[in-house]
Formats: C-alpha cells, sequence, structure tokens
C-alpha cells in the first residue's frame, strides 16, 4: 500500500506553514517563562544576600530584646520582677532610675545590671527561660530545676 497525500500540496504548505508559526511562538513562550523564572530568581539572590547576615545579628537582637524586657520589668514593677528576684537576690529594691546599664556579659552569659552606687546584679541566661518562660521554643522534652521543684516541659505532636 503507497501513502496517499489528501488534499492540494497548496493546502499541505499552508498548514506546515500555519504549524511552523504557533511552534516559534510557543518557543517564544517557553523562553519568555524561564526569563522570568531567571529574574525571580536574581531577585530572591539579591534578597537573601541582604539579609543573609542576620542570623548573626539574631543572638545580638535577642540580648537587646531582654536587657530591655528587664529594664521594663524594673521600671513598671510587673510580676516579673517578683520571678527575677528568686534568680538574683536584692533587684526588687533595685529602681529604674538607680540603672546604670544593663548588657549582655558574653564571657558568663548573664545579663549584668549595673546600679550608680556601684551594686552589681547579675541573671544568669539560662535563668530566663524561668523568667519569661513564653519566649523559649521547648524541646520535646525539656526538664529543668528552678529552685524549688523540677519543670518538665512536654512538646504536644
Amino acid at each position: 500500500m503507497k501513502d496517499v497525500v489528501v488534499g492540494s500540496i497548496v493546502e499541505i504548505l499552508q498548514k506546515l506553514q500555519e504549524r511552523k508559526k504557533e511552534i516559534i511562538e510557543e518557543i517564544k513562550e517557553t523562553k519568555e517563562f524561564y526569563r522570568e523564572q531567571e529574574e525571580q530568581k536574581t531577585i530572591l539572590r539579591r534578597n537573601y544576600e541582604k539579609f543573609s547576615h542576620i542570623e548573626e545579628l539574631q543572638n545580638y537582637y535577642t540580648q537587646v530584646m531582654f536587657c530591655r524586657l528587664i529594664f521594663l520589668d524594673i521600671k513598671n514593677r510587673t510580676i516579673y520582677l517578683k520571678k527575677m528576684e528568686r534568680y538574683c537576690e536584692g533587684i526588687q529594691n533595685l529602681n529604674a532610675d538607680d540603672i546604670l546599664s544593663i548588657r549582655y556579659n558574653d564571657e558568663y552569659q548573664e545579663y549584668v545590671i549595673l546600679s550608680k552606687n556601684g551594686k552589681r546584679y547579675e541573671i544568669y541566661e539560662d535563668n530566663l527561660r524561668f523568667i519569661y518562660p513564653m519566649l523559649f521554643k521547648r524541646e520535646k522534652l525539656d526538664v529543668a530545676f528552678d529552685g524549688e521543684k523540677f519543670v518538665i516541659y512536654k512538646k504536644e505532636d
């Protein structure tokens, strides 16, 4: 059996020409899609480079946040001041006007509050999770001793 061409050669050439235009249009659309994808990747890469050092600064900003929280709790005499007293004796008697500075001591991992009269108050970083438990992530099982009792935090899955 021989292949039979149905239609005139002019019709076949017109259909091939139309199909060629469709293929060229599909190629243009595909190129445009990939060009847009590359532009988005470039934008993401620029943004990542702009903010890639944030993790290094995250500890710094966390320390600043806790210094500010400690100061505001002393200034406003909140319930957290009573919790702080358990880990740093005499801090309840400190007034906000008497504070010279609050800073984080990286060597000893503690927050140091210096008063104008020369007294020094220290709150260890690990004790902050008892003072401000809502600000700390809990592992699946976290056991700690808070001075009077054992505290067990469980993470529900």
